[in-house]
């Protein structure tokens, strides 16, 4: 199975736990954090510096090219628009609301299974057999 966990840049420590969590059971984890500037003071501005569209390139082909997208909030724009791409694949979307996130119509639409915590969202996904 090959996953790609979408959120923001913001959710970095929750992001890196999912996937660590997931790695045994996992087939395919598209990580797309190596392809981020190295952390420092300068990283906020840095981010979402893409000249080669390298990120964009492989970010937007694992969304349309995974067996299944996980959401995890609050997110931006980017997410929203790795949700289309994902929605439009017809790749299946899991997602976690961030605390007092209130997700817009798009993303309520896009996401087809919801689970209260990461917690319980990762004992489904190490249970279920979807491939």
């Amino acid at each position: 199975m090959k996953i790609y966990i979408c959120t923001s840049t913001k959710n970095l420590g929750l992001y890196r736990r999912l996937r660590d969590e997931l790695a045994p059971t996992l087939h395919f984890l598209f990580d797309w954090t190596p392809l981020l500037p190295p952390p420092g003071q300068d990283f906020e501005l840095r981010k979402d510096d893409d000249p080669q569209g390298n990120i964009f390139d492989y970010c937007s082909r694992a969304c349309a090219s995974a067996d299944l997208i996980v959401y995890i909030g609050p997110s931006g724009m980017d997410a929203s628009f790795e949700l289309g791409i994902a929605y439009a694949s017809g790749v299946p979307v899991w997602g976690v609301g961030g605390p007092e996130e209130r997700p817009g119509l798009m993303i309520r639409g896009g996401v087809s299974r919801w689970f209260p915590t990461v917690e319980e969202l990762v004992l489904e996904l190490t249970q279920w057999r979807g491939w």
